[in-house]
């Protein structure tokens, strides 16, 4: 399986041996690419089931979905960035859930961050 998301590729082996076990060539932990290829990477791989629409909870200025094709529903407490719903994410109040197949939390925003 291949993943193309911007300029960057990643490419993903997932097949079945000849015991009938699943091999992979598993996603390096050093990732050199954006986040956005890193999450088509990630989501392509891992995900069981079509993760449309994302709820992002800590969406912020959106930045982590640059690059991704994939429909987010931005939620954050800060109105400042503009987000879907406006909110503390452990409420939910205003978000669709029954039509978002995954949630993501962001990573924490650490001072040392030139984009915080």
């Amino acid at each position: 399986m291949t993943v193309t998301s911007g300029s960057k590729q990643a490419t993903l082996i997932q097949s079945l041996g000849n015991n009938g076990q699943s091999t992979y060539e598993p996603l390096s932990s050093v990732w050199e690419g954006s986040d956005g290829d890193l999450l088509e990477a990630m989501l392509s791989f891992y995900s069981s089931i079509n993760p449309e629409s994302i709820l992002d909870a800590t969406y912020n200025a959106g930045r982590f979905w640059n690059g991704s094709t994939h429909k987010v529903w931005s939620m954050d407490m800060d109105p400042k960035y503009k987000p879907m719903t406006v909110g503390d994410n452990r409420v939910t109040a205003g978000v669709p859930t029954t039509k978002l197949g995954t949630t993501d939390y962001g990573p924490i925003q650490h001072p040392m961050d030139p984009f915080v």
